[in-house]
């Protein structure tokens, strides 16, 4: 990975290298159909032909491809914003001001070579998806994370490489349900952001939407500004579930927005309206997924009725 703009403008935004095949730390383990090594069968069986579409598509539409999913393509950071002590939020940049091309729920691959070893992560964007020439990506660093060493070190003007897009959700899964319900944890807040903001800017969707977000303290909280704008509307409603403050803290034990503790099967059939009538959507860590499929799995929802990112 390497510094400045000019790198940007000097690498072919429309050439595409011979597919190369993943490693196994670039799948997200999320089950996502097609994966990153369907992709990479059917892609390297049809090169040649992509190839010759890519092109013909590109000199009909006058249009550059900012994404791909065979090959990584070169970003500018171009802005940081702390959000908490530990997570912040990066704009990256492309030469043209086109859309993204990426749809609800997907996410993109970071590479990166740290100490000589290639390192991969999973990040959904947090912007709107029909942003010009740019993406922001929310990002929690660890002390010991490897890939969070190397972003410690980026600077205004690093060039990062990114390849996608990826994930199998569907705006179809909700159509059928009158209300959804977001279980998320810490960054798994990501993909619920485009989400929600796509069925509240439709003045003609009224999908009821309520938010369990389980963070640790209070000031963990991500993307609270933006939350606490969506509860504005008519049809959200949030919870925030704060698993390590005491209710001793200065915090206000009677806000109805504020629950003290985990996420629990109880908590989810207490606090959900109509929990047989919802749809719900997961994101957080392992552990988090697998403990939030088991509630909805005993409280009688089937695996149909909830989507893991």
């Amino acid at each position: 990975m390497s510094s400045g703009a000019e790198n940007l403008q000097s690498a072919p935004a429309t050439a595409e290298s011979k597919p190369q095949k993943p490693s196994e730390s670039e799948c997200c383990g999320s089950g996502c159909k097609p994966c990153v090594f369907d992709i990479y069968e059917q892609r390297l069986k049809a090169w040649e032909k992509e190839q010759q579409r890519y092109r013909l598509s590109s000199e009909i539409h006058n249009v550059e491809t900012l994404l791909s999913p065979v090959a990584y393509k070169p970003f500018v950071l171009r802005n940081i914003q702390q959000v908490t002590k530990d997570s912040f939020c990066y704009r990256f940049c492309a030469p043209t001001e086109h859309p993204l091309n990426i749809n609800l729920g997907q996410h993109v691959i970071l590479r990166a070579t740290l100490q000589g070893e290639e390192i991969f992560r999973q990040y959904t964007p947090i912007s709107d998806m029909e942003a010009p020439g740019y993406f922001d990506l929310l990002i929690k660093l660890y002390p010991t994370g490897l890939m969070s060493q190397h972003i410690k070190e980026w600077q205004l003007g690093t060039v990062a490489e990114f390849k996608g897009p990826f994930g199998s959700f569907s705006e179809n899964l909700l159509k059928k349900w009158p209300r959804l319900c977001l279980l998320a944890s810490g960054t798994g807040i990501a993909p619920m952001s485009a989400i929600v903001k796509s069925i509240l800017n439709d003045e003609d969707n009224e999908t009821v939407i309520q938010l369990l977000f389980a963070s640790r303290f209070y000031e963990d909280i991500l993307l609270k500004e933006d939350i606490e704008s969506w509860a504005d509307y008519w049809n959200f409603r949030v919870l925030y579930c704060l698993s390590q403050e005491q209710e001793s803290s200065n915090l206000d034990p009677y806000e109805e927005r504020l629950h003290f503790g985990r996420i629990t099967k109880t908590l989810i059939e207490s606090k959900v309206e109509d929990v047989a009538n919802n749809f719900f959507l997961i994101c957080g860590s392992r552990v988090f997924n697998k403990d939030m499929a088991n509630f909805l799995t005993e409280l009688g929802l089937s695996e149909e009725q909830y989507f893991i990112f």
